[in-house]
């Protein structure tokens, strides 16, 4: 059974709130679920405790958050992937701009170690003590290249692309991976399971989405400087899954994922 996951998109707003709101399709199936604190395992194997912040039917990683920022130099138009796994235990994988995952150091601060012990100095309103009934995971070592081999590819949408007739490039190493001899239609879906028939050709190292591009993003109201994440969903049928971030510029930054 594959793990329950979603994405994030750091924009402007979220370094300036110093937390992170998680989506509410996810804290609508697990909120039950999610203690006062969760515990954020990276691939260098060290695991954050970060304060869990809940208001109304609102959800945020809140406390420590910040510290997690700063120690792995997260910036605007970041990309995280947080796979649930129980107990209010994430693993995060964090990719830069050009869509690479990044090279994760090993001496970060306010951690849990494996044996359980904790840096004294952990942030303020945050409990030291391991959480209850948790048993953290070990990290799995990764094999050769497998840090670098492409997930998903992020295309942020250019006015180029909004017009009848466009072209959409999709990253060559993603393209490389999972997308290499197509050619004809596949089929872009929604988180909700709507589907769009999208041409897809590949050209060498480059994949790209010609007709019933533009329908798609016309269906689905989408603007200059919006982001579409595709992964592969189901490799027979070429289904890409596209998850949606929408940027808007009103009394500041702020956004929408679908």
């Amino acid at each position: 059974m594959p793990r329950h996951s979603f994405h994030k998109l750091i924009l402007s707003a979220t370094l300036l709130d110093k937390k992170l709101r998680i989506p509410d399709n996810f804290v609508k199936r697990f909120r039950d679920e999610l203690s006062v604190a969760a515990a954020l395992t990276v691939p260098d194997g060290h695991v954050w405790r970060v304060g869990i912040k809940k208001t109304d039917n609102k959800v945020w990683f809140k406390e420590g958050w910040q510290e997690f920022v700063e120690r792995y130099y997260i910036r605007v138009g970041y990309f995280l992937i947080f796979r649930y796994e129980e107990n209010s235990v994430f693993r995060v994988s964090i990719f830069n701009l050009y869509n690479s995952e990044i090279n994760y150091q090993t001496n970060a601060r306010c951690c849990i170690n494996w044996t359980g012990e904790v840096n004294p100095h952990a942030p303020n309103g945050v409990n030291n003590q391991p959480i209850q009934g948790a048993e953290l995971p070990k990290p799995e070592k990764p094999e050769r290249g497998q840090l670098m081999q492409p997930k998903h590819s992020r295309v942020v949408l250019r006015p180029s692309y909004l017009y009848r007739g466009c072209i959409m490039y999709l990253s060559s190493c993603f393209a490389e991976q999972h997308l290499s001899g197509i050619f004809g239609f596949n089929k872009l879906q929604l988180p909700d399971g709507r589907q769009w028939p999208v041409r897809c050709l590949d050209r060498g190292r480059r994949a790209k989405f010609s007709q019933g591009c533009y329908e798609f993003k016309l269906e689905n109201n989408l603007g200059e400087g919006d982001v579409c994440v595709f992964e592969l969903l189901r490799s027979r049928e070429f289904v890409l899954k596209v998850t949606v971030f929408r940027v808007m510029e009103c009394a500041g930054l702020t956004y929408r994922s679908q």
